[in-house]
């Protein structure tokens, strides 16, 4: 999983979650970007305004719960997540 984070100049931040080449099936990819898109609206109160954020998931064996982990960790060392507790931690 990849974060490619910009200042977008605006009063919120915005979220895009994108796929990588390689998934084996529409429906792994999709429910992979569901479960991403959720983790950030659990997240969205906690973050820093003004960002423009893009999730970049790469094709894996990673359970739900490790995705969550993933993007809540990745979130917070980029420095738009106030802090590292929320969901599942």
């Amino acid at each position: 999983m990849q974060l490619v984070i910009r200042r977008n100049g605006l009063d919120r931040s915005r979220v895009a979650v994108v796929t990588a080449r390689g998934y084996p099936s529409a429906v792994k990819r999709n429910r992979d970007k569901r479960q991403a898109r959720e983790t950030y609206r659990n997240l969205k109160h906690g973050l820093h305004s003004s960002y423009d954020i893009a999730i970049v998931l790469y094709p894996g064996p990673a359970a739900p719960a490790e995705r969550r982990r993933q993007v809540r960790e990745l979130l917070y060392r980029s420095g738009t997540l106030r802090e590292l507790g929320g969901i599942d931690g």
